[in-house]
């Protein structure tokens, strides 16, 4: 998103401008190709392979928003460490940023048959679902 504002706004540098239009292409490119691939490898999947799937992925989708804040942050901040991971815990601006920036995943994966059965504990856990 922030390449995005960078290319169309006219006050960054021409260059910045530049280098982000390219990023937003190239960025472009790997998700069609990711998703065309994902799409083509769970052709025919069986049943037993379509849930083991869904686990995989729901695990590593978990892991990886999980791992977006580190804890330290708070403490870099000067905060206490235990009651802003407490309060960020509860935040549900967070929570709904969180389901809004990763609603087109979601889309892409359900409409792949990767959410279901265990894997929407998983999902909704991390404020995907």
């Amino acid at each position: 998103m922030m390449q995005r504002d960078f290319m169309r706004d006219e006050r960054v540098q021409p260059v910045t401008r530049a280098v982000s239009r390219i990023h937003v292409l190239e960025e472009a490119r790997h998700i069609r190709f990711a998703r065309e691939e994902v799409t083509r490898r769970l052709t025919g999947a069986s049943r037993a392979r379509l849930a083991i799937e869904r686990v995989n992925t729901a695990v590593v989708v978990y892991f990886v928003v999980k791992s977006m804040i580190h804890p330290r942050v708070y403490t870099n901040a000067g905060l206490d460490r235990d009651r802003a991971l407490a309060e960020a815990k509860g935040n549900k601006h967070h929570h709904d940023k969180v389901r809004k920036s990763g609603a087109k995943l979601m889309t892409f994966l359900d409409s792949v048959g990767l959410v279901g059965g265990p894997s929407k504990i998983l999902y909704k856990k991390v404020h995907l679902l």
